[in-house]
């Protein structure tokens, strides 16, 4: 991998966050139902499930220096989940939309005609000098 090159460092990082977050939640029980779900007008990154609900999962990563499992340097204090912006979060209900509406009569719906959902949010940090990552979950973010 050419770290030099910005882009390519970018979704490195984008691609390993989201490898990490779906294994962090696959740890705590989440089934994968099926990643990178794109449609035209929205994305989601990964669609699991616990239990009776749906998690529709958008995965946030970037590149942070992580000492004893917090952020350390000030420059590394951004937050990746302030790319949440409105534009975003209604490419992803589109998404969802999309995702419900071909689920109906197939698996994980199974022909239940109402699904349990919510959106949650995966912030990781992954500080590639040390081979470390902090992850942070928050559910049901909208």
């Amino acid at each position: 991998m050419d770290f030099k090159n910005k882009k390519s460092n970018h979704h490195y990082i984008g691609a390993l966050g989201e490898e990490i977050a779906v294994m962090y939640l696959e740890g705590r029980g989440y089934k994968t139902i099926t990643r990178n779900y794109r449609q035209k007008w929205g994305e989601i990154d990964a669609v699991m499930k616990k239990k009776d609900k749906i998690h529709f999962v958008e995965v946030k990563s970037v590149s942070a220096r992580v000492v004893n499992g917090e952020r350390g340097r000030e420059k590394d204090k951004y937050n990746p989940a302030d790319n949440m912006h409105p534009f975003k979060i209604k490419r992803i209900y589109r998404a969802i939309e999309s995702f419900l509406g071909e689920s109906r009569n197939s698996p994980p719906a199974g022909g239940r005609k109402e699904l349990d959902w919510q959106i949650d949010l995966v912030s990781v940090y992954i500080d590639k000098e040390n081979q470390k990552a902090k992850v942070e979950f928050l559910e049901n973010i909208f």
